[in-house]
């Protein structure tokens, strides 16, 4: 009969290309994973949190230790036959060594060489390996004053943690001003608006860059706390999480992430805090689960609304905020509005000067004097201070 004809065939690898493939790949891995569990449960619990998708990012706080893992890493996954490659770190000794000779390598193996000199990618930034660096890139091809390519432009920017979020919120408030004007897509803007925008297009910098880790010193550490704030003003909503990083060598701070959303029109500046105060919350949430295993000890959320610290968490405020707070053990604290510089910045749109800051003051300036260095991220004052100011707050 026909159906005695009927063969069938099993796929023996993942295959690439199809809408199952995502979930074919993360399954094989998972169950390869659960097998090695009681052999190497540290190390598979470090893979297992330490991939994304196909790409597998972690280190350590010595290069011996990175090492190691690196070696484990490889062991396990060549146990089923998946290859770790094209391997990219900050420390020369930890870059993927050949293992033949140019003569002897194969065309895919040349293409899947490491970059040549500092250049590399984490996770869709620009990443120096050389001065161990990350760049937000900002796109400065010339746009037609249009609505539609002024949205192409905003779409473009890439910035996964909020770290140049002032300056985009500040493109989508041209944005919205084009919209309330009800223009056609290809339509031009008014004289007012195209000004607005060319201004905007001429201060944007080529890229902003930053360090990719937040503490020089390569030794262990032996406390983190992180310190989010939460501020809104009638142009947008904002929150950042700065982390206070503890080492025997001293005291580290800087900026974490941040978030910034549109204020939404008509709607209330309490109404608004308490929507501030649930981008804090879920940032705070986010940064203690990427670093689980690290030494976490306290979560500050700094608000300088009253409104927000003593609304009642009712509905739907306290149903997403409630259980939020005493999972992570998120304290709330008031903060006075003369203290609270971070984020007054980063919901309005503009940028802090470093060179000329005083004490619990703003001064608005130009981005294009501010954004090369990256000087909103950090403050000194915030850093050499953070104890007294903040922990002795009532």
């Amino acid at each position: 009969s026909k159906l005695s004809e009927i063969e069938t065939f099993r796929f023996t690898r993942a295959l690439f290309g199809m809408t199952s493939s995502p979930f074919l790949l993360g399954g094989v891995i998972k169950h390869h994973l659960e097998l090695w569990e009681k052999q190497a449960p540290q190390l598979v619990a470090e893979i297992r949190k330490s991939l994304y998708i196909d790409d597998l990012i972690t280190g350590s706080n010595t290069v011996n230790r990175a090492l190691q893992l690196k070696k484990g890493a490889i062991t396990v996954m060549k146990d089923a036959k998946f290859t770790l490659h094209k391997w990219h770190s900050n420390v020369p000794e930890l870059e993927e060594q050949p293992l033949c000779t140019e003569g002897e390598q194969t065309f895919a193996k040349q293409q899947l060489k490491p970059a040549s000199g500092g250049a590399s990618a984490l996770l869709g930034l620009p990443w120096n390996k050389s001065t161990d660096e990350i760049s937000i890139n900002l796109s400065q091809e010339n746009t037609a004053a249009t609505k539609r390519e002024i949205l192409r432009k905003l779409a473009k920017f890439y910035d996964p943690l909020g770290l140049v979020s002032p300056l985009t919120l500040k493109g989508k408030l041209i944005y919205r001003e084009v919209c309330n004007n009800k223009l056609a897509w290809d339509a031009p803007l008014t004289s007012d608006l195209a000004i607005h925008w060319s201004k905007y297009v001429n201060e944007l910098p080529r890229e902003v860059t930053i360090p990719r880790s937040l503490v020089p010193q390569r030794e262990g550490i032996r406390e983190i706390e992180f310190h989010a704030f939460g501020d809104v003003s009638a142009k947008g909503v904002s929150a950042i999480v700065h982390a206070v990083v503890i080492q025997p060598s001293g005291v580290t701070s800087g900026l974490e992430t941040a978030k910034v959303r549109l204020a939404k029109m008509g709607m209330t500046l309490p109404r608004l805090e308490l929507v501030s105060t649930h981008i804090a919350t879920n940032l705070l949430s986010n940064k203690r689960e990427a670093l689980s295993g690290f030494p976490v000890s306290n979560v500050y959320g700094w608000l300088d609304s009253t409104v927000a610290l003593h609304y009642p968490l009712t509905g739907f405020v306290g149903n997403n905020l409630r259980p939020v707070c005493i999972k992570e053990s998120i304290i709330y604290r008031k903060l006075p509005r003369t203290r609270c510089y971070h984020t007054f910045s980063n919901s309005r749109g503009i940028y802090l000067s470093k060179n000329q800051y005083e004490p619990y003051s703003l001064r608005m300036v130009p981005t294009t004097k501010i954004l090369g260095s990256g000087s909103w991220t950090i403050s000194n004052h915030w850093r050499k201070n953070y104890v007294h100011m903040y922990k002795n707050v009532s």
